[in-house]
């Protein structure tokens, strides 16, 4: 796989390894991503791969889907719930933030079930933090282990800190430091 024009990440560093690329909002860890997939894909992976994509929809800079960047083949399995919030952005008080992570957490804990009763061996998680708002990160690193390769993008950065009151920015911030402890190769956008 050659590096993306994004991240420098290569072939060497992605197959049998656990990735993390985490940044700020609107760095292209999504776009990162769909260009990491696409190369798996082009080189015959797409049978191998689970892909769940926790991202919310696209508002102004911030959240995205894969499907916005990417086309995946029928071959591989993507997982996506019905309804995501974006808690921060879209709360208008502590009830709302709190309601909308649980939410969150609920519907990726359905996609995490799917994928541990059918796993394969590459798996793909846009938007992880979406989860760890109100998730737990053994729940989410059951998944990752499962998993030959992983490949997983992380919202970790400073614009989003209001949240309310409700500590889910800085649950978020904590988590994915502990989480990068658990990773072979942290890419920084």
């Amino acid at each position: 796989m050659r590096g993306s024009a994004f991240s420098g990440i290569d072939r060497g560093e992605i197959l049998g390894l656990k990735t993390l690329i985490i940044g700020e909002v609107g760095t292209g860890k999504t776009r990162v991503l769909a260009e990491l997939l696409e190369q798996l894909v082009a080189e015959g992976h797409a049978r191998e791969m689970t892909v769940i994509d926790l991202a919310p929809p696209r508002m102004g800079k911030i959240g995205g889907t894969l499907t916005e960047y990417t086309k995946l083949p029928s071959e591989t399995v993507y997982l996506r719930p019905d309804r995501i919030y974006a808690p921060r952005t879209q709360a208008c008080n502590l009830d709302d933030v709190i309601r909308y992570a649980k939410h969150n957490a609920e519907n990726a804990r359905i996609l995490f079930k799917q994928y541990m009763e059918n796993p394969r061996p590459l798996l793909a998680i846009n938007d992880l933090t979406i989860f760890l708002h109100a998730g737990e990160l053994d729940e989410l690193l059951n998944i990752i282990r499962i998993s030959r390769t992983f490949i997983g993008t992380a919202y970790y950065g400073s614009s989003l800190a209001e949240d309310y009151g409700s500590g889910i920015s800085r649950r978020e911030r904590l988590l994915v430091e502990e989480l990068k402890h658990h990773m072979d190769r942290v890419v920084m956008l």
